[in-house]
Formats: C-alpha cells, structure tokens, sequence
C-alpha cells in the first residue's frame, strides 16, 4: 500500500527543506555513536536516519540499507511519517500495508521495522528514525520505542546546532582515545550483529502492528475491514491514482475556484469511479465538556493545543454535564446522487467515522433505507484545541474546557448490500481522490 499524505503536508514540507543540505550529513562522526549504540543494544540489523520531502525520502545515514534516496510510494518511513509515537511492525511480511513492499519481499528482506517521527522545533514531522532487521519478532519492546524517541529528540538537537559550533565544542573536548572509543564502539556493534547471520527470515508470529497516527489516532488496520485477499493479491498501486490521473483530476478541481463546486464535482467523480448510488463531502465540528484540576492548566490561558498540552492525560470528561452542553454541528459541502440535510441522529455515526482509523462500514441488512451499505471516512483533520470555558465554575479548584475538534468526511454509499465491506486498497483510491481536494482547497 501507497502511504497517504500527512494532513498538513504543506507546511511539513515546509519545514523539512532547511534540513536537505545541512553540512551536518557529511560528518558521519555525528551519528554513528548514536547508530551504533541502538543497534548494540537492540540487536537490529540496520538503522536509518532519513527525510521525507515531497515524493521523495532522502536516507541521510544509513547501516545495511545501501540506498540514499528512495521513492517516497515504497518507502517504509512514509508509513512511519503519520505514526504520533511510533510505527512498529513485528513482522512486515505479514501486514497488508508493507507485504508486498519490495524492501521486504527483496533486500534487505525487512521483517522488523520501528519508526519513530523526528520533530522541528515547530512540532512537525520532518523525517524518520528507524531500525529494521530481516527476522521477526513476536513481541513489543517499549523500550525500543524509548531509546529511538530519546535518540531522535538527540539528532535533532544536533541538527538544530550550527555546525560551526559544533566543531568548536568537538575541538575544545578532543582528545586521542575519542576517534578510538566511536571506532570500537562500531565495530563491536557490527561483530554482534554478525553471530545472528544464520537465523531464520521468517519465524512465524501475530499479526500485530503498534503505532499512533500524527493526527492523534491509531494508524492501524481499523477493526471494520476485512481484507479481500484475492484483489489485494494485484499491484497495490493499480488500485491508487497514477499521476496521469491526479494531474487531471487536480487540472478539474482548481478551475472551479469553489470549495462547494469543487465538492459537488469530487463526488460525481468519485460516484462514476466507484459506482456508488450517493456520495457527500462535509464539514464536522464538536465541541466536548471536560473538566482538569486548576493546577494543570496554565493560568492566564483560554486557549492551547490540545497535542501540546502535557496534561491532557489529567483531563475528565463531564459526564454529568448538562443537555446540550457537547455540540456537533455538520456543514454539507456536495453531494451527487440524491440531496442530503443531516439529522442529529446521523451525528453518532459521524463521530465514530471521523475518530476512525480509516472510517467505518454502513450495513442495514433489513435493507429499510433508500442506501443500504457504504462507506464514511474522514480525510482531513484540524489540530484539536482546549476551549477554557468563559462562565465561572462553582468548584474553584476545577477548570472547565471545551475540547474543539473538526475536519471532513466523505460518505460513498450504494442502495444494495451486495458489495461487502470496502477492501484496504479501494479506501486508498479513495483517500487519493480526497487528498487533491484537500491539497487544493483546506490545506
């Protein structure tokens, strides 16, 4: 499977590009202790250090990868890129998304893989830390996943140090044993590595994958999907746009210079793709009571994010919070097939689409309704915000916030049951169809 695109990948873009050509990625003396220590202590075959821009993923240091760019639609890191904590797989020969990958299937036969996101100083994602190795694992070392995440905050302190200062401080500390002692440390990493070279590739376990997307939710293979084996036994990238087709489709969207035109015209398109009886484009925001101890929330303050809050683990929904108190408003931006005015009874099954890893199957098996079965997923999300609500709170030790989310979802919907639940790779052509809207015209 063909990673999606980040959410905000204009401005991660953005970001990454100060970080290409920095003089730091020649010095090699920067980042093997770093690589060495990982690999030693977690007996990993190799370690990548890499950045993803635009359609490419450019490996900046690398052991036993031999690749230093890469395309970004087979690279195992633009999977991590969307991957809050990590993106770890036991055995990628087992996971839908990576099976057919040729870093798996061909050199260097990629079993375990962990990512973890290496973050600017603006909290956007600009490349990825990584080990792999070519047997698998049966189960989860959290203490992997710290060591890259502490190793990752590392590079990027040093790559936000001039170089120039660098070399001051590398000069001032020098001394005879130092270009030894990295040098030793290196090779004792590689004999390691070395008395495992007889073991198996393909040591049977879970099928079980751990990971955060970057908007905050699982990227995970979502719970409503059952795989169709034999359509996924084609080339994953058959079932994405080629480029032919997204330039086209791209051409269509920016000339109606309408976010409303370009919906309606979106889901005629995506109507005609897929067949489907009635697709609609729309717009969700909710708004959630909670309530936090005084003494975690920052005084003076009515308004943060809630990804950069280290509280919000403190906070506690309300549950005994008056009628009318969570609010989820809905905005319908284009439809084709039939009109379309939401109920609040349709908001429950909204918010679970738009909390969904990858949206959640409609079925009415009685088959009551003019549309029957499809499919709602969310293809964009803003970044999450706690709301210090303005009236006073009896409880001066408490404090009261809305929790503000919002994004858009697409509904495909058909009037029979007969096609079963959406493959993984059919709601990647969609999700494609749905980024070039996004691109164009929210962020």
């Amino acid at each position: 499977m063909v990673a999606p695109e980040s959410y905000t990948e204009r401005i991660r873009a953005k970001e990454t590009e100060p970080f290409l050509e920095l003089p730091h990625w020649d010095d090699s003396l920067l980042f093997k202790p770093i690589a060495s220590r990982i690999r030693k202590d977690h007996k990993v075959a190799g370690l990548t250090i890499s950045l993803i821009h635009k359609t490419k993923v450019h490996v900046k240091h690398e052991t036993r990868m031999h690749f230093s760019e890469v395309p970004r639609s087979v690279s195992l890191d633009s999977h991590a890129i969307l991957s809050k904590e990590s993106f770890y797989l036991l055995d990628a020969s087992k996971d839908w998304r990576t099976a057919r990958n040729p870093f798996v299937v061909g050199r260097p036969n990629i079993r375990l893989y962990c990512g973890v996101r290496l973050m600017s100083s603006k909290n956007e994602p600009i490349g990825i830390l990584a080990v792999f190795d070519t047997w698998a694992r049966t189960s989860r070392l959290e203490s992997m996943v710290r060591d890259l995440q502490a190793a990752a905050k590392e590079i990027m302190k040093k790559l936000n140090t001039p170089y120039e200062q660098i070399l001051r401080d590398r000069k001032h500390l020098e001394n005879p044993t130092r270009a030894n002692t990295a040098t030793s440390e290196v090779d004792e990493g590689l004999k390691q590595l070395s008395l495992k070279l007889g073991r198996a590739t393909s040591r049977v376990c879970p099928v079980t994958v751990f990971e955060k997307d970057g908007s905050g939710n699982p990227y995970s293979q979502n719970n409503h999907f059952t795989l169709v084996f034999a359509e996924e036994n084609e080339d994953t990238k058959s079932k994405c746009l080629n480029n032919t087709q997204k330039k086209t489709l791209f051409r269509m969207m920016s000339k109606v210079r309408d976010m409303r035109k370009a919906s309606e015209l979106m889901c005629e398109t995506i109507a005609a793709s897929f067949k489907a009886d009635f697709v609609f484009i729309m717009e969700i925001r909710s708004a959630e009571l909670y309530s936090i101890d005084s003494e975690y929330f920052p005084k003076g303050v009515t308004k943060i994010d809630t990804e950069l809050f280290k509280y919000a683990h403190k906070l506690v929904k309300n549950k005994r919070a008056p009628e009318g108190a969570d609010k989820i408003l809905t905005r319908v931006l284009g439809t084709h097939g039939a009109t379309y005015t939401t109920v609040k009874a349709d908001h429950d099954l909204f918010m679970k689409a738009f909390l969904s890893d990858f949206g959640v199957h409609y079925t009415n098996a009685k088959r009551s309704t003019k549309f029957n079965s499809g499919i709602i997923m969310p293809f964009y999300r803003y970044n999450s915000k706690l709301v210090k609500k303005s009236s006073k709170n009896s409880n001066p030790n408490v404090v009261e916030v809305y929790l503000r989310a919002g994004g858009y979802l697409v509904g495909v919907m058909l009037e029979s049951t007969e096609r079963g639940q959406y493959s993984p790779s059919l709601v990647s052509k969609i999700f494609d169809h749905m980024s070039l809207l996004r691109k164009i015209y929210i962020a």
